[in-house]
């Protein structure tokens, strides 16, 4: 996926093909969790030219937008979600069966480095730019935002009070609650009941059930993949031996995938479709 390319998707081997172009300013839904590289805001439109099938995979799951589009579409009945990173699919399956409902702690920079190993919504929520490296606010910054933090998030209406008394006693505007607004994104609903299985598979492991469409977002060629080497020939390979429909979003791709859609976010999605 990429800022000028847009959004695209393609398939071959004989499968239907199309072309379609969509602006993305109505596209507002929240989908998935806070999540670096998160296709939340185009994930309702690419889901919604999968064909149907009993099994839907989302091979490089992240933080699951794709796969929340999917679950609310009605097309599929059992969802494979798979990542390296398999903390975060299985975050988001707490969040669809309603772990954060009831809310979350706040956290300090300290709890941050020592939790953002172990505990995804650490990780996700109260990092910078969702990178699940940083902690979200410089040393300059911090005290007064986590302080203004607690006093939402706190289950002790005491804290919360003393927390209102020492942000009145701080001149200029409330600061943005970011970490408020990502625990948000977490309280998922609306979710039929649906079969869910989460896998931290190399994707060239997974072994795919019959009637299924498969959709990928693997780290785009020629970027870092999120501090991870990715080998592009390798998957291009793979794809080519699916024997079920495959939906890839990129930049670009070998000629031998068909570009059958495009969106004008940062994104490509070409698709192969198997026998």
């Amino acid at each position: 996926m990429g800022p000028q390319d847009g959004h695209r998707y393609g398939e071959t081997s004989g499968l239907p093909m199309g072309c379609l172009h969509q602006g993305c300013d109505k596209l507002t839904m929240a989908y998935g969790i806070p999540y670096k590289g998160s296709k939340n805001k185009i994930a309702g439109w690419v889901v919604s030219h999968f064909p149907e099938a009993e099994h839907f995979y989302d091979v490089f799951a992240g933080g699951c937008a794709v796969a929340h589009a999917a679950m609310l579409s009605g097309k599929f009945k059992s969802f494979h979600l798979n990542d390296i990173q398999e903390q975060y699919p299985r975050m988001f399956v707490d969040a669809v069966r309603g772990k954060f409902k009831d809310g979350a702690a706040a956290v300090t920079r300290e709890e941050f480095h020592r939790m953002k190993n172990t505990d995804p919504y650490v990780a996700a929520c109260w990092s910078f730019g969702n990178n699940c490296r940083n902690y979200l606010w410089g040393k300059d910054i911090e005290e007064i935002r986590y302080v203004a933090c607690d006093m939402v998030l706190n289950p002790s209406w005491e804290r919360r009070f003393e927390c209102y008394k020492k942000l009145m006693k701080t001149p200029g505007p409330l600061p943005k609650l970011d970490p408020v607004q990502r625990l948000k994104r977490l309280q998922v609903s609306g979710v039929p009941p649906v079969e869910i299985t989460v896998t931290g598979l190399d994707y060239a492991d997974i072994a795919f059930e019959k009637d299924s469409v498969v959709y990928c977002d693997p780290p785009y060629s020629g970027t870092d993949g999120y501090g991870m080497e990715f080998d592009h020939c390798r998957f291009y390979d793979w794809l080519r031996e699916l024997p079920c429909p495959a939906f890839v979003s990129e930049y670009s791709m070998p000629d031998d995938f068909t570009e059958i859609g495009s969106i004008s976010k940062t994104c490509s999605l070409p698709a192969h479709g198997g026998g």
